[in-house]
């Protein structure tokens, strides 16, 4: 939870460009069980109306031909 946090984080403070952002929702989906890593995030950020911003990450096992191990979805709102 700590590296989606950081990355979904990351993506949405990129994405508001100034102020704070604050996290509303988070949604997080288990596929598979990672076992040999490295482990890899790739996510995107979409601003939307009312100040959100909607993260979507997901967490792959590269050492298992990059296996999507889980998903996030996060929805944060800006602040200032």
């Amino acid at each position: 939870h700590i590296v989606f946090e950081a990355a979904a984080t990351e993506l949405a403070a990129l994405q508001a460009k100034a102020g704070a952002v604050r996290v509303e929702d988070w949604t997080v989906m288990f596929v598979a069980r990672g076992t040999d890593g490295p482990f890899v995030v790739d996510g995107t950020a979409s601003a939307g109306n009312l100040g959100r911003i909607a993260c979507r990450l997901t967490l792959r096992d590269e050492g298992r031909g990059n296996r999507i191990v889980a998903s996030l979805v996060a929805i944060f709102r800006t602040e200032g």
